[in-house]
């Protein structure tokens, strides 16, 4: 699975994940950072400042977890991925 597929397994995995709705700020915030990481690896956008503040790992080690270990997995793909594209950027 290249990096877009990994991005976009987690984000369709977080639209479909049941979450009590006091949780949807969380949700909603997955959601937002997982379509900047598509954009950016797509070219879209080139804010490193936003690459930089990314936190969907932690979101899932709080919220996700307890939830859907599945969704949180592939949360974690994700960031290992983010964690990369920092790297290559030098953010």
């Amino acid at each position: 699975m290249n990096r877009i597929e990994v991005f976009q397994d987690a984000l369709q995995a977080v639209n479909s994940l049941n979450i009590p709705s006091s949780y949807d700020n969380h949700k909603s915030t997955l959601i937002e950072q997982l379509n900047f990481l598509i954009q950016f690896e797509e070219g879209e956008v080139s804010d490193l400042g936003l690459l930089k503040s990314v936190n969907i790992g932690i979101i899932a080690v709080r919220i996700i977890e307890d939830f859907d270990l599945n969704v949180a997995n592939k949360i974690y793909s994700s960031s290992a991925q983010w964690e990369r594209m920092k790297e290559e950027k030098g953010v």
